[in-house]
């Protein structure tokens, strides 16, 4: 007989054991990403619903799990991870009882959402982009950087119409909102290659997105 102090070696022993205690199911809550396991909770209970404590059960299904459940950990900038639980149950089959395991699981994602918008500029500060900016860009931490597109010598004026625009670039880029968004992170950033719609800055802006997913 499996005593509640011994090693489980196997599967057999880890089903005596169970029985023994009288465990109706078990479950781990998990969460996993960033290319790692993350926290962990095992709990046990009987058919009552009453919480049993056993040490070794625990560590068996602790080094067992990842033989029988796959969980997704590895991130790639899209998909962020996973979280969720796995029940286990004993089959009932007398002598041949096994472990049955069933994982109900939501994934995280990051979702790009890209957009083009158009800032409403003066004819001066258009004008000084079309002569001397080669792209605009910029985030959240960042403001508008000015890329030229030809060596000058900035005017005092020149450097108070660059201020007026990345003043406007900087405010419409951080309030803009794209529609449908599940949680939209405060992370963006934004791109313009100077094209112009009469006076109306075309800008590529990239707003991310968190996404759950139920498995």
């Amino acid at each position: 007989m499996v005593e509640s102090n011994d090693v489980l070696e196997d599967e057999k022993d880890a089903v005596k054991l169970w029985e023994k205690l009288g465990v109706s199911n078990a479950t781990l809550t998990f969460n996993c990403g960033g290319d790692c396991m993350g926290d962990t909770d095992w709990e046990l209970f009987d058919k009552d619903g009453a919480v049993i404590s056993s040490d070794e059960l625990v560590n068996y299904f602790d080094t067992v799990i990842y033989d029988e459940v796959e969980f997704y950990v590895n991130s790639d900038g899209h998909y962020m991870g996973e979280f969720g639980t796995v029940e286990i149950e004993l089959t009932d089959e007398d002598e041949d009882s096994t472990f049955m395991y069933s994982k109900i699981s939501s994934s995280e994602w990051e979702e790009s959402i890209h957009n083009d918008i158009e800032i409403e500029l003066t004819e001066n500060e258009a004008n000084y982009i079309k002569s001397f900016v080669g792209d605009i860009n910029g985030g959240e931490d960042e403001g508008a950087n000015f890329n030229y597109k030809k060596d000058f010598i900035k005017t005092d004026e020149m450097v108070e119409i660059e201020g007026s625009i990345a003043e406007k670039v900087n405010k419409d880029t951080s309030e803009y909102q794209p529609e449908d968004c599940y949680d939209l992170r405060d992370m963006y950033h934004f791109e313009s290659r100077c094209d112009f719609n009469n006076n109306s800055l075309m800008v590529e802006i990239t707003n991310y997105d968190y996404v759950i997913k139920d498995e």
